[in-house]
């Protein structure tokens, strides 16, 4: 808290605070650059006591869910593979450093939130555990694409789960409207048109050139890119039905496969992921530790990126231009390699639990 006292207004909370006065003088939020949902406004209220008041909020939000997650943790014994990859993935990631605390993004709170809808699944609260992400939505968008998987589970969805996000999707919607009009629309519509940007492998073909060598191509995939998203989301969600993967295990997957294609690729955008990889701890089957494991390099890769990012270099604009130019070819080969190496450490932890099983059918015979 004192670090994000300390950075102060940096990076996109600039703009938020923009954003929030509009919101204070009674004028439509999302008439400048605010591609958010409506619960970014109402967080916005607060920066009327003191402009740091959200950013706080936001830090003291991860900082509990983390208390919780690493209490749960704590509580099933998990290996001491696991208490290391939980300190890489949370207290020790750089990008989480400075993605929460210094620079105050948004992204925080919806990592938190997704936190908590993780512990509330775990203890099968369903449909509060649906409330949970239909909010997460109403903050920013993407977390829609989570809540089917997160209400599938061995070949069965939860329905109750399913109503309860989409009814607090809606009726937030309809308060937002009643308040602000329809500019929630416009916000979902400018996300769409938006270029490609830093970790996105369209991003970095078009800084490179190549996109020059098949630019109807290119345009094409820049244009029908929600389209894409949309489509690999669906057919994931096919894959995990047919596989009879977990909801947590689902949900791993999908959270890393749809940012290696949205052509937004901004980093912070990871941060649920990330929380996603600690609910595969938690839940400390030999398969999900195995896959939250594999994912360790992308997760320590990436909090390096962001120390560079914030620390050694200008955003990586004079000083490691190379970096801008070309990180987009290396998230989309090492998120891929990631995804594979992640269903392979399924069918690896699979096989080990049931080796172990039989070991433990011929102990008791």
């Amino acid at each position: 808290m004192a670090l994000s006292v300390a950075r102060d207004q940096r990076h996109d909370y600039v703009a938020y605070l923009e954003q929030w006065a509009l919101v204070l003088s009674g004028q439509d939020p999302w008439m400048t650059s605010n591609t958010y949902g409506p619960l970014h406004n109402v967080i916005g209220l607060t920066s009327d006591v003191h402009p740091l008041v959200p950013k706080l909020l936001i830090g003291m939000a991860l900082s509990l869910v983390n208390y919780l997650l690493v209490s749960e943790l704590l509580r099933v014994s998990p290996p001491r593979l696991s208490i290391v990859a939980y300190l890489l993935f949370l207290p020790l990631n750089f990008l989480v450093i400075s993605v929460v605390f210094s620079f105050g993004l948004n992204d925080g709170l919806v990592a938190s939130l997704v936190g908590l809808a993780i512990l509330l699944r775990l203890r099968r609260w369903l449909v509060v555990c649906g409330v949970v992400l239909g909010i997460a939505v109403l903050l920013k968008y993407y977390p829609a694409l989570l809540i089917p998987f997160f209400f599938l589970d061995d070949r069965r969805f939860s329905l109750r789960g399913l109503v309860a996000s989409a009814l607090t999707v809606v009726t937030g919607l309809l308060v937002a409207a009643a308040l602000w009009g329809t500019g929630f629309a416009s916000a979902l519509t400018t996300g769409a048109v938006r270029g490609p940007k830093l970790l996105s492998v369209l991003s970095a073909l078009e800084r490179s050139g190549l996109s020059s060598s098949f630019s109807g191509v290119f345009e094409i995939l820049v244009r029908i890119n929600a389209l894409a998203v949309l489509l690999a989301v669906t057919l994931t969600l096919i894959a995990v039905y047919l596989t009879r993967l977990t909801w947590i295990e689902g949900s791993a997957l999908v959270a890393l496969i749809y940012l290696l294609i949205y052509k937004v690729g901004h980093q912070q955008f990871y941060l649920t992921w990330i929380m996603i990889l600690i609910g595969l701890l938690i839940v400390n089957t030999r398969r999900s530790a195995w896959m939250a494991y594999s994912a360790i390099p992308a997760v320590v890769l990436l909090s390096a990126f962001q120390f560079g990012y914030e620390i050694l270099t200008d955003e990586y604009r004079q000083i490691g231009g190379v970096v801008r130019d070309n990180v987009g070819f290396a998230a989309f080969l090492i998120g891929w390699l990631t995804v594979a190496s992640m269903l392979v450490a399924a069918q690896i932890g699979d096989k080990k639990e049931r080796e172990a099983q039989e070991t433990e059918c011929g102990i008791v015979v």
